[in-house]
């Protein structure tokens, strides 16, 4: 099995608050994973990636977690993270 990771920084984006009127800048990181699986454990593997992501969304800053199979190819799953900040 191999795996590819990557950290992506979206830019600062500028929020007003309506209640205080003032500016709030706001970062947010995406965590990417491509995993290729070895054929025919694409349940074996969801099943454990499932636990994973039902503990992730838990931790303070998780915004979602979101676990994508390929339509293409069954044995690559792409992992996806949204974080608050670091």
């Amino acid at each position: 099995m191999t795996g590819r990771l990557s950290l992506t920084r979206l830019p600062k984006r500028e929020v007003i608050e309506p209640h205080t009127l003032r500016k709030v800048v706001m970062s947010m990181i995406y965590v990417v994973a491509t995993m290729k699986i070895k054929p025919g454990s694409a349940d074996a593997v969801r099943s454990a990636a499932a636990i994973c992501v039902a503990e992730t969304v838990k931790e303070p800053g998780c915004l979602s977690y979101d676990l994508n199979q390929s339509t293409s190819d069954p044995d690559t799953f792409v992992f996806v993270e949204r974080w608050e900040t670091r």
